[in-house]
């Protein structure tokens, strides 16, 4: 054996072994979410660490990735700056994927959601779609009332009330509230009829809150929209590396073991589209 064929295994075999070696501190991939969603990202344990779907799926990508995972409690209405400015490397929080979003970062798509209402057991008040809702009041974060094209959710109450006063009935009456949770608080200590939220979210407060008996399901879903992973337009390599590693993720049936243990089976997308939003809306 030559010196030169000699020297050029060892490289060979230096740049194999350096592949295998553990994940390097640098290769930790900051993952911005507003840990507080159930069923997608949430607090539990003692002690507390950070659970749900969201988690879940994202460790099994970053696995593909054979990357490392740290994920970074943000305020959910600035997650995407945060991606866009490079602060951080990825968001996950039950985000929807709209046309809006989509001129500021990319999405890899990984569930179709839409919203429902939460009412009191029993439905007294016959609530099934948003029509129903003239003249009752519906909490609404504050921030999504000054950018309705990136909240299909909240646009759809906005444009449903107007709907009831061009009809000459009560408009639905919006109560403010600065965070997600604090819209659902307010309609559990009775300062709303309803609490309108993605689907998997309102399922289970429906399923948890007051031991399973005091709220139930009152609608089918409406506004469908895809849920996705923010990533910034600035690095497309990560977008498609995160899109085949989420293919492999389905691929393996580990997407649907995760959809099962969080109970979202009407929620499962089976591919991994990246910015279909515009094509819902």
């Amino acid at each position: 054996m030559s010196r030169m064929l000699a020297a050029m295994l060892l490289l060979a075999f230096a740049l194999c072994t350096l592949g295998a070696q553990p994940v390097a501190a640098a290769d930790t991939l900051q993952v911005g979410s507003d840990i507080g969603i159930p069923p997608g990202e949430f607090y539990a344990g003692t002690p507390r660490r950070a659970v749900g779907f969201d988690i879940d799926l994202m460790a099994a990508i970053a696995a593909k990735l054979q990357r490392n995972v740290t994920f970074v409690a943000h305020p959910f209405d600035t997650i995407i700056s945060a991606v866009a400015q490079g602060k951080l490397d990825m968001g996950i929080s039950l985000m929807t994927d709209t046309s809006a979003r989509e001129k500021k970062v990319d999405f890899v798509d990984y569930l179709v959601v839409g919203s429902a209402m939460l009412v009191k057991s029993g439905n007294p008040l016959r609530i099934f779609n948003l029509p129903s809702l003239c003249g009752m009041r519906v909490p609404v974060v504050s921030y999504a009332l000054h950018a309705l094209g990136q909240y299909p959710q909240q646009r759809a109450i906005v444009e449903t009330s107007n709907q009831c006063r061009r009809l000459g009935l009560a408009r639905i009456r919006i109560v403010p509230t600065e965070t997600y949770d604090a819209g659902e608080v307010a309609f559990e200590h009775g300062e709303a009829e309803t609490f309108i939220g993605d689907y998997p979210i309102v399922e289970y407060l429906a399923k948890t809150l007051g031991r399973g008996a005091a709220f139930q399901v009152a609608s089918r879903q409406f506004a469908v929209q895809p849920y996705g992973i923010v990533i910034s337009k600035s690095n497309p390599a990560l977008r498609n590396d995160v899109q085949r590693a989420l293919a492999a993720v389905i691929a393996d049936g580990t997407y649907d073991s995760l959809i099962k243990k969080w109970g979202l089976a009407q929620a499962a997308l089976h591919s991994a589209p990246v910015n279909v939003g515009a094509l819902y809306e």
